[in-house]
């Protein structure tokens, strides 16, 4: 049986671990403050995989950010932390 994930948006308690993962998949990660700009726009969709841990624990493993106007759909950015690659998390 493989890892089972919950799937939730980001909140503020999440950006610290988020520009982390952002910094270990792109030369110049995010900082905590553009990522807070950008969870801060209206038209910003964030989705979150936490792996389910024992009792309340939960660790963080990928995520993806979207802007959304009119009918137009971006993908801001797409990580997967990478202890948790290979598991087809940023697979659509």
């Amino acid at each position: 049986m493989g890892a089972q994930f919950l799937i939730r948006p980001a909140e503020e308690v999440d950006v610290p671990r988020l520009s982390q993962i952002h910094g270990s998949c792109f030369r110049r990660g995010w900082s905590e403050d553009e990522l807070m700009g950008f969870l801060a726009r209206p038209q910003t969709y964030s989705i979150l995989l936490n792996e389910a841990k024992t009792g309340k624990e939960s660790a963080l493993s990928a995520f993806i950010l979207v802007s959304k106007v009119e009918n137009d759909s971006e993908i801001l950015t797409l990580c997967v932390d990478p202890a948790s690659r290979r598991q087809g998390l940023g697979r659509s």
